[in-house]
């Protein structure tokens, strides 16, 4: 089984400023109703620790692993639950140069046995991608 969540927003702001907020994880309490905190190194392979808020539920703490770290343009990890196959999320921040603006593009796709059952999960995680995406785009744009 499988599942998707694609959003995307357009941010009156250069790549590099957006690329800059996205990065700075300590700044993620001041600005991120969704993503409330990452903590560890942004390169391909290191550990993180992302603590996450969808609209609704409780509050969740997961250890995902960088898999793709392209400045300016991409951030992706890949979190899982322990028992292999039950569980798995890629998710994805992607950035392109649209003009003088940024298209910011923030998406997961989900796979495993569990998907059929956490529908209502997915739905609120899909709300607070949103949240973020227009959060993300009143900070770059200095609002």
């Amino acid at each position: 089984m499988a599942r998707a969540i694609e959003t995307s927003i357009l941010i009156a702001a250069p790549a590099s400023r957006v690329w800059s907020v996205l990065m700075d994880f300590d700044g993620y309490p001041a600005w991120n109703p969704f993503i409330r905190t990452i903590k560890g190194e942004q390169r391909t392979g290191a550990r993180l620790e992302v603590g996450i808020e969808p609209p609704g539920l409780k509050a969740q703490t997961f250890r995902p692993v960088v898999v793709e770290v392209e400045p300016e343009r991409v951030f992706s990890w890949r979190g899982s639950l322990p028992i292999p196959g039950l569980f798995v999320g890629v998710h994805r921040f992607a950035l392109s140069a649209d003009g003088s603006s940024t298209r910011f593009e923030h998406s997961e796709q989900f796979s495993g046995l569990l998907i059929p059952f956490v529908g209502s999960v997915l739905d609120a995680t899909e709300r607070g991608f949103r949240a973020m995406n227009e959060a993300l785009k009143a900070k770059s744009e200095g609002r």
